[in-house]
């Protein structure tokens, strides 16, 4: 992200106190939602500073159970620089989720985004490969080759079909 997030509060007293933790990462966390405006928002979010005594620095932000969430999690790896990984799983009640998650840095913040959408018994499920890329841009992953994932102003992704903005 661009830019430096600078924090000083005043004490009631008037002289200079240093911030919390807590509150530099809420100040990277504020910067960061003012850069996704125009990105879908996560159900909930946790963010890890400080357990038992080992600084983490860290939040998780988890979309809702449902296949826009997929997308959502693909446009925030791509605003981001994040890469993304996926893969089905064997849900609780016996179906099947697709996992899937981007991971990317704020400077002293690392965070992640992910969801985990429930599967249709019937679904044949188009993952991208349980390996770290980006979006659009690794050969051998089914998802990446299974349709356009480019953006204005981008470098063309490996789908084989026709390129344009993807169809969200």
């Amino acid at each position: 992200m661009a830019g430096t997030t600078h924090i000083e509060d005043q004490s009631l007293s008037g002289s200079a106190i240093s911030p919390s933790r807590m509150t530099v990462l809420a100040a990277v966390l504020l910067e960061m939602f003012q850069a996704a405006t125009c990105l879908p928002d996560p159900s909930s979010i946790i963010v890890f500073g400080v357990i038992n005594g080992r600084a983490h620095d860290h939040v998780s932000m988890q979309f809702a159970p449902a296949q826009p969430s997929e997308r959502a999690v693909v446009e925030w790896a791509q605003r981001f620089g994040g890469t993304i990984t996926g893969h089905v799983e064997t849900a609780d009640d016996g179906g099947r989720e697709l996992w899937v998650k981007t991971k990317f840095s704020l400077g002293v913040l690392d965070a992640e985004a992910y969801a985990h959408i429930p599967l249709p018994a019937d679904a044949e499920a188009i993952v991208h490969a349980d390996y770290p890329h980006e979006p659009g841009r690794r050969y051998g992953c089914p998802a990446c080759e299974a349709r356009c994932y480019c953006t204005p102003g981008d470098a063309e992704c490996v789908y084989d079909g026709p390129h344009d903005a993807p169809p969200f």
